[in-house]
């Protein structure tokens, strides 16, 4: 079988080539590495990349680098998809797959629904529309920021994406046939956009570092620490940390690690509250090998976005056996089962979240039994060849199903 992968990051390729890799050990580098295994698939990938365009075989893999359009092209929509579609068309012509998987709903890779006729399937990572109808935290000054996007390049580079995302996702939504999810969340979302399209499961691979490192533990002579994991978008509840740590620092030491960002400026002057004056510290971007380190010392892992579908974040936390706080939102309940494999609280409720923080540091058992239980569930959920095999049957089932068409 013959597979094409669009994707928003390189996999393994610049680990094949021998470079230092942008992406610290991708969980589609992980996927890519155990579809190969099985022998049965010739795989290809095709992504943006800094190298432009070019073809490359390693290791088994053939490689389809797309050069990024340029700073004009990327402010219209039209010349965007008219430099990436051709991109796609290339690496769609020359390799010939049988199947076609796409990640991601939201970008201009998915207007490969527009040109081929071979069978494509969507893999939802998240819903853009859901996410762009909670993108800014109560109080945030939407118009001061478009105002501000005018002024800076790049943050009306930002808007534009957003809006262009909402086209694209609707586009995919009409054409393509096939998705696949692994959230109640993303599924029911799936029939209100898509609702002729047929949903397949399929839970995700993580990172290789989280299935081998040592499994959390409870240690009485630890400090309060806290981990979290979020980027620069404003809707990853940086705010909302800001306000939880206040409320713990009432009655508490402590530490709270928010690693992928190197500050939280936006949420410091929404909030009035500064990070270091609450003990919360931005690490910046962290090595896998990092985030293993912090959340083997940490009392819980807490995530506070107003909306995910999936966030690895938490799967892999849970597989470290690590407690999980986590705001009930999108497909988050689906990975945390309130009280049995982690603690849900209402989005953007500091106190409950502060509640729940005090009540894991606490108790120890609960804590223990918690990740015990979270540890359990997602080495279920992220089996390797549980995955690797549902992946093949969709694949199959597809071809056979277009076949019949």
């Amino acid at each position: 079988m013959r597979i094409l992968w669009f994707t928003g990051n390189p996999g393994r390729y610049e680990t094949d080539c021998g470079q230092k890799a942008r992406v610290d050990g991708s969980w589609i580098a992980s996927l890519q590495t155990a579809l190969q295994k099985q022998g049965t698939a010739q795989l290809a990938l095709a992504f943006i990349h800094p190298e432009g365009k070019k073809k490359v075989k390693l290791n088994g893999t053939t490689y389809y680098l797309m050069k990024k359009a340029s700073l004009p092209h990327r402010f219209s929509r039209v010349l965007q998809e008219r430099v990436y579609t051709k991109q796609m068309a290339w690496a769609i012509n020359d390799f010939k797959p049988d199947i076609i998987q796409l990640f991601g709903t939201e970008t201009v890779m998915g207007l490969a629904c527009r040109f081929t006729n071979v069978p494509i399937v969507i893999h939802i990572q998240g819903w853009m529309h859901p996410i762009h109808d909670t993108w800014y935290p109560p109080r945030y000054n939407v118009a001061k920021d478009k105002i501000k996007a005018f002024l800076n390049p790049q943050k009306l580079l930002g808007h534009l994406y957003q809006s262009n995302s909402l086209i694209w996702e609707e586009e995919v939504c009409r054409r393509a046939r096939f998705f696949m999810g692994r959230t109640a969340w993303d599924k029911m979302v799936c029939s209100i956009l898509a609702p002729n399209a047929n949903y397949f499961y399929c839970s995700e691979l993580l990172r290789r570092p989280f299935y081998q490192c040592n499994k959390w533990h409870y240690d009485e002579n630890r400090p309060m620490y806290i981990v979290s994991i979020i980027n620069n978008a404003t809707y990853k509840g940086a705010d909302v940390i800001l306000r939880t740590a206040a409320l713990l620092k009432k009655e508490h030491n402590f530490k709270w690690i928010v690693c992928g960002v190197s500050d939280i400026k936006w949420a410091e002057q929404l909030t009035g509250i500064k990070a270091d004056e609450v003990n919360v510290k931005c690490v910046g971007s962290q090595p896998a090998s990092k985030l293993i380190e912090h959340l083997q010392k940490c009392t819980c892992y807490v995530h506070l976005s107003y909306i995910e579908n999936s966030p690895n974040s938490v799967c892999e936390a849970q597989l470290m056996g690590v407690p999980v706080v986590a705001a009930n939102v999108g497909g988050v309940s689906t990975l945390v089962e309130d009280g049995v494999t982690g603690l849900l609280v209402p989005a953007n409720d500091a106190y409950i979240t502060c509640s729940k923080i005090r009540m894991l540091q606490q108790n120890s058992l609960f804590s223990t039994q918690l990740g015990t239980q979270a540890a359990a569930q997602a080495e279920k959920r992220h089996d390797e060849q549980g995955i690797v095999e549902s992946l093949q049957n969709i694949y199959t089932t597809i071809l056979q199903e277009n076949y019949d068409k």
